[in-house]
């Protein structure tokens, strides 16, 4: 009879391995309960939902109860107004419930289900982090704060988005350190002090110039592998920008951000909603255009000025197995049995995967034809 595996089960031990160079790679299997932890501490730690999210829970009921008070008189205008508050502290107590123990661990099971490998690299001068086909790499000294946040480290840059490393994976010893060094806004963090790798890494450990890659800790680029250099000019940041935007999953996300709006609009003229209604739904949609406009406008360009100033070295590798890109100081890994379609979005390839998981953007300046005609080839059209 075939032997299941209990996925609900305490997780494994991280096991821990030497790095070349020193430093510590840990390792463990994804559970049930990981999962979980992992969707809160990604959400708890983005503090820019909440503070969206929340004055649009409680500002657009109050707002609609001020303007409902002043038109029905004072007695039934303040319990309108109180009423209006409860209701938006229960709005928004409700969907902070519901993002953070049904939404946001059932959209992590589909990009990190119960028995997928994870690791972290813990190198003298980068954060590395693993799971499953993926692979991001952070310099120390991109790393802007780190914080403990339910059970895990959620450590932010100035290059992109955030680690999220589960406490099993982090060693005590390091998890005191980085948040001694990176601590921003804790009163209680220990005095800062250098950066000790671990103490289970002997002094003779071998050296490589490479980063840690996925796979065996300290292998160069395997037979097949075409790995090409450049050196970023100062317009390949809003080049990649542009890109970005012009990415299949944005036009997507952007798109279904009108979606609400649309049926805003056929619910009222149904069922006669007052202006109060829909000024309410509308303030919440506006909110999430704004949002999204500030991403692509905003933020993403900004996040790659940061990434690939002039005179930055990129570089990237096309093997048989993994595509892996290096911009500066942040790499970023992806199994090549996880990309769903490679296409040309202006001076970029973006590299799509299958489920939720993001999406890679490449420079066109790091693809020559034969590895485009390849990645075409392999992954659909450019």
């Amino acid at each position: 009879m075939a032997r299941q595996t209990d996925r609900t089960a305490s997780p494994t031990p991280a096991c821990q391995t030497p790095l070349p160079g020193g430093g510590v790679r840990t390792q463990t299997i994804v559970t049930d309960a990981m999962v979980g932890d992992i969707a809160r501490t990604t959400y708890l730690g983005n503090r820019w939902i909440w503070i969206i999210l929340i004055p649009a829970f409680l500002g657009v009921p109050l707002a609609v109860g001020f303007y409902n008070a002043v038109r029905e008189g004072v007695l039934l205008g303040v319990f309108m107004l109180g009423s209006s508050a409860v209701t938006g502290l229960f709005v928004t107590a409700l969907f902070g419930l519901g993002l953070l123990y049904v939404t946001a661990p059932r959209a992590q099971r589909l990009a990190t289900p119960a028995g997928t490998p994870m690791f972290a690299d813990f190198a003298p001068d980068s954060i590395g982090f693993g799971r499953g086909d993926e692979y991001t790499a952070v310099a120390l000294g991109e790393i802007t704060a780190v914080r403990h946040v339910g059970r895990g480290l959620y450590i932010t840059s100035s290059t992109g988005s955030p680690l999220v490393i589960h406490d099993d994976l982090v060693p005590p010893q390091i998890g005191r350190d980085l948040l001694a060094r990176f601590a921003r806004d804790s009163v209680t963090a220990a005095p800062p002090r250098s950066w000790s790798p671990s103490p289970v890494i002997g002094s003779d450990a071998p050296t490589t110039p490479l980063r840690p890659a996925p796979g065996p800790v300290g292998l160069a680029p395997t037979d097949g592998t075409v790995r090409t250099h450049a050196i970023a000019d100062a317009g390949l940041a809003d080049r990649l920008a542009r890109a970005q935007r012009q990415a299949p999953s944005t036009r997507i996300a952007f798109a279904a951000s009108f979606v609400p709006l649309l049926a805003l609009g056929l619910f009222a003229i149904q069922r006669n909603l007052t202006i109060g209604d829909i000024a309410m739904v509308g303030a919440l949609v506006a909110f999430a255009l704004i949002a999204v406009v500030s991403a692509l406008w905003v933020r993403g360009p900004a996040i790659f000025r940061r990434r690939v100033p002039a005179g930055t070295p990129i570089s990237a590798d096309f093997g048989p197995q993994w595509l892996t890109l290096r911009l500066g100081d942040h790499t970023d890994s992806v199994s090549c049995d996880s990309i769903s379609r490679v296409s040309r979005v202006g001076d970029a390839f973006f590299v799509s995967r299958r489920g939720s998981a993001p999406g890679l953007l490449i420079p066109a300046e790091l693809v020559p034809a034969p590895v485009a005609d390849d990645l075409q080839r392999r992954f659909g059209r450019r």
